[in-house]
């Protein structure tokens, strides 16, 4: 064979490769580029997307915190504080919160308009707005409907602790409404305090819940756990948390007389108005001794009151009990408040307050049984155990709460829904589109 003609056979195999190569090649780099582009706009779409969902965040969060500022204006009535301007005979407050830095050159604004402020149920409009440092603005808006909430919305609640000491305490709730008192998981305590040993369980049960305003609560030997928990788990984290709040209104010591009563055995019935009132010197109820309480009554004590032996305190049917207290307040023996002849008393017929400016001491020990609620925001309240039927159901504020030996302790919770006379909360909380919004 011509050695010519076969190199140049070769050499046209060989251009072809080269060919098909650099087709490939092209094919290969045009598929590349493409491909590039495609992530390259991916990229840039799913940046702007997040910084979209950044900003949006950032503004129902700037929206949230004028909520949170409203809030505490409404419960701290501290709306004198400087950038709260009223309108609508000062039903209604609303103020601005302007270049807030959020970084990257984005800068937030909260506007807050709070309605019917001086009403039982305020409404909250609030707005978070970003303008990012590209010139782009997202806005979220919220409404907050408001409600006053029950001074008994927690079974033990504290100002500063609450400790058990000594024996197995124990905690749980029920429903006064319920004839058949079944225990139920939410025995709620709680101290607003931010210090170390705020709730302190001990050996004590918990079969609810714990809340502090900042510290882990001291679990020690003791167990807190509902209804939920996975067996053989003492300490379920989720039925304990570190973000409680609560204000402590101040109730008054009553200053008008009414009739007066010797403070020993009697009977305080209502005269047919709403309330009747009553007042004493002190209290001091022995032996065998019964206050007895028909119709609705409310007594004004000016120093303490003591029960003890086999006395106690009567609720009739269908009567209801506010006391006054302005001394001090102990039960022992096998005295009895709101337990005779009705199997099952509700606590919220007989709701004590102290009104000490200082200081008090509520104590119940030996057998006593209480069914009621105390509000005392000034008092150490000791249940002190040592009975084989001493028990509270109802509900405890304090200054200080501490159970010993074997006390028991029933959180009623429809009391949760009586005395509505505390710190304001969200009822219900919605955010606003389009024709819903308001100007703000």
């Amino acid at each position: 064979m011509n050695k010519d003609l076969v190199m140049k056979s070769n050499q046209r195999r060989l251009d072809d490769n080269r060919g098909s190569i650099l087709i490939i090649a092209v094919i290969f780099a045009t598929i590349a580029a493409i491909s590039i582009g495609s992530y390259i706009r991916l990229a840039g779409t799913e940046m702007r997307m997040a910084n979209q969902q950044f900003y949006a965040n950032a503004s129902l969060n700037l929206a949230e915190a004028g909520v949170e500022e409203a809030l505490y204006a409404l419960n701290r009535s501290a709306w004198n504080a400087e950038g709260w301007h009223p309108s609508d005979n000062a039903n209604r407050y609303r103020r601005t919160y302007d270049n807030i830095e959020l970084g990257d050159g984005a800068v937030g604004t909260i506007n807050v308009d709070v309605r019917d402020a001086r009403f039982s149920n305020p409404v909250i409009y609030a707005q978070g707005t970003v303008r990012s440092g590209g010139g782009n603005t997202t806005l979220k808006q919220i409404q907050v409907d408001m409600g006053r909430r029950s001074l008994f919305a927690n079974g033990l609640t504290s100002r500063n602790n609450v400790t058990f000491s000594g024996g197995r305490a124990y905690v749980a709730s029920y429903r006064s409404s319920d004839p058949d008192m079944t225990t139920l998981d939410g025995g709620s305590v709680a101290s607003v305090s931010i210090e170390e040993d705020s709730v302190d369980v001990g050996n004590g049960t918990i079969y609810g819940s714990v809340s502090t305003g900042g510290e882990w609560p001291n679990i020690r030997n003791g167990m807190v756990y509902g209804a939920d928990t996975p067996e053989g788990v003492d300490v379920d984290p989720d039925r304990v948390s570190t973000d409680f709040e609560s204000s402590f209104p101040v109730i008054e010591h009553r200053e008008e007389d009414g009739h007066q009563t010797h403070g020993g055995a009697a009977v305080l019935e209502s005269d047919g108005s709403d309330t009747t009132k009553y007042f004493a010197d002190s209290i001091n109820l022995a032996d065998d001794d019964e206050l007895i309480i028909r119709g609705d009554v409310s007594l004004r004590v000016d120093g303490d009151v003591t029960i003890s032996d086999n006395a106690r305190i009567v609720l009739e049917e269908g009567a209801k009990l506010t006391m006054y207290v302005l001394g001090d307040f102990h039960m022992g023996g096998n005295g009895m408040a709101n337990l005779y002849g009705d199997p099952n008393p509700k606590p919220e017929n007989m709701i004590v307050y102290g009104t000490a400016p200082e200081s008090q001491e509520f104590s119940l020990a030996g057998n006593a049984a209480w069914h009621g609620a105390i509000y005392a925001p000034n008092a150490s309240v000791g249940l002190l155990g040592g009975g084989d039927s001493g028990v509270f159901r109802g509900a405890i504020v304090a200054d200080h709460i501490r159970m010993t030996g074997g006390s028991e302790f029933y959180y009623d919770e429809d009391l949760g829904g009586v005395n509505d006379t505390g710190d304001f909360g969200a009822v219900n909380l919605r955010e606003l589109f389009g024709d819903d919004r308001r100007n703000l």
